[in-house]
């Protein structure tokens, strides 16, 4: 049997202009997980779809199993076992899990009808064999993200998979689901399943992968073996020059004597008693399980749900009732989880999608088109926004760019509140390092943070306070210096198994 299942010989794959990717050669050992970095537009996602068939190479081999795939439909290669696991679990949420896993592939009784007592015994099996303890009959919807994801690789294999591609595959999964993810993947690969990685969290490709391939401007750098290299090399390789880790240099001198924002027994969905404040300066970390109050409250003080009895107070004013218009007239800036749902226009330029935070600057119901200009120039160049001019449309832009152009829109309409929720998902490294930097610097000029992440070791290494939050409280407070990972995961669960 060939030592590797995947080989890729000289490929290039040109996009108008753009040389995507150049004589790229890769060999993938079967069973293992071999995992690709690089920047946003560096040739990772392009080579994963040449293999895949969703694209064609222009020039170069695909080979599996030594058979050579490179003039075979997306359908024939995955009738042959390549398949692809998105981020977005793409299961159908209003079917069970059972009907999931046999999507296309009904068993069916002597009177062509599907055989429902066959469907679901042997996806309780097939369940089973793969360790995803759930009921098959369950609908999708109804699980967790993580268990989502899985039935998501348990369909691949269950269609015949031997390759399967996982693209950013925990991305919003809180540090122990990406564990359980870790350890689903490594029992599989034990198993002679080969998983191709593509994530942005270096920490758990380094954790996670046997071998790791560097893309960098279509070219493909090779033969970084598990143990071999750490986070920080791993970065340098990506970024091509030294890449600084962020640390926090500590929020800005105050008195003591007044806060920022305060909250006070704010009640609503998933909120029965919220009360915490903010000083001038501080970045206040928020941890919690999904449905704890912690993302609530961010959407809750930028106006985007009500709250039934309680107050904000903002620089000393009482505020009892928020909507986003009302929220950034008081200072109250948000960047939203999903960037392109709620935090971009993705069809209007860098310059239109900043100039949102100064239509107030206008006059008679015009847009002060020089001062909107000015403002947008002024934040592509803080924020190291890589862009040919303020006129580039924001969908040409990276993920990390789109990100910072988010960031320019907020920072724009002068916050003095800040509300982050996973501010750098699915961003490269040094677009991840240069906005932690940029917040960072914004807390020396008063302005207050609120930071949610599903990361722990990026909010330890930027927030001055945790919070814990359960059941709709706050429920603990913890300076984050001393602490690491794992006190925060234990804290996390001892606060929700204590609360009721």
């Amino acid at each position: 049997m060939r030592e590797s299942i995947l080989d890729i010989v000289n490929v290039s794959k040109r996009f108008g202009p753009t040389l995507a990717l150049k004589k790229v050669n890769l060999s993938i050992k079967r069973g293992s997980v071999h995992a690709l970095v690089g920047k946003n537009g560096a040739g990772k996602t392009t080579l994963v779809s040449t293999i895949a068939g969703i694209i064609k190479q222009d020039t170069g081999d695909v080979l599996f199993e030594g058979q050579d795939i490179g003039q075979l439909s997306i359908f024939d290669r995955q009738r042959l076992g390549i398949r692809i696991a998105t981020q977005d679990a793409s299961v159908v949420p209003h079917l069970s899990v059972a009907e999931n896993v046999f999507l296309g592939a009904w068993p069916k009784n002597n009177y062509g009808f599907v055989n429902w007592n066959e469907v679901f015994r042997v996806a309780r099996r097939k369940l089973q064999e793969y360790g995803l303890n759930v009921d098959p009959r369950v609908e999708v919807k109804k699980l967790s993200t993580i268990e989502q994801r899985k039935v998501n690789i348990v369909r691949a294999l269950f269609g015949g998979a031997k390759v399967v591609i996982l693209d950013e595959p925990t991305t919003s999964l809180s540090a122990e689901e990406r564990d359980s993810l870790f350890g689903f993947v490594t029992k599989l690969s034990q198993q002679g399943t080969t998983f191709i990685l593509i994530s942005h969290y270096l920490e758990e490709v380094i954790k996670m992968s046997d071998e790791i391939s560097v893309f960098r401007d279509g070219e493909i750098f090779n033969g970084y073996l598990k143990g071999q290299i750490d986070e920080e090399k791993l970065a340098t390789l990506i970024a091509n020059e030294t890449v600084e880790f962020h640390r926090r240099t500590g929020k800005a001198a105050n008195t003591g004597e007044r806060t920022s924002v305060k909250c006070n027994n704010i009640c609503g969905p998933h909120m029965r008693d919220i009360s915490f404040s903010i000083l001038p300066g501080e970045i206040v970390g928020l941890v919690g399980f999904p449905g704890s109050g912690a993302r609530e409250i961010c959407r809750t003080l930028y106006g985007l749900l009500s709250f039934n009895s309680g107050n904000v107070e903002v620089n000393g004013k009482t505020l009892r009732k928020l909507t986003p218009t009302k929220a950034l007239r008081e200072g109250i800036g948000y960047i939203p989880y999903d960037r392109n749902a709620e935090g971009l226009v993705g069809l209007l330029s860098i310059k239109a999608n900043v100039g949102f935070s100064v239509l107030d600057e206008g006059k008679w119901g015009f847009v002060n088109s020089t001062f909107e200009t000015q403002v947008a120039e002024k934040y592509l160049k803080e924020l190291h926004i890589k862009a040919n001019s303020i006129e580039d449309e924001a969908n040409s832009l990276s993920g990390g760019n789109q990100q910072k152009v988010v960031l320019a829109k907020v920072l724009g309409g002068k916050p003095k509140l800040l509300i982050l929720d996973e501010p750098t998902v699915g961003i490269d490294i040094k677009s991840r390092e240069e906005i932690l930097s940029s917040v960072d610097a914004l807390t020396q000029s008063g302005v207050s943070i609120l930071y949610l992440t599903n990361d722990y070791g990026e909010l330890l290494r930027v927030a001055d306070r945790l919070l814990f939050f359960a059941n709709g409280l706050v429920v603990r407070e913890e300076i984050s210096i001393g602490l690491n990972i794992e006190d925060v995961i234990r804290m996390r669960d001892s606060v929700r198994s204590g609360i009721k």
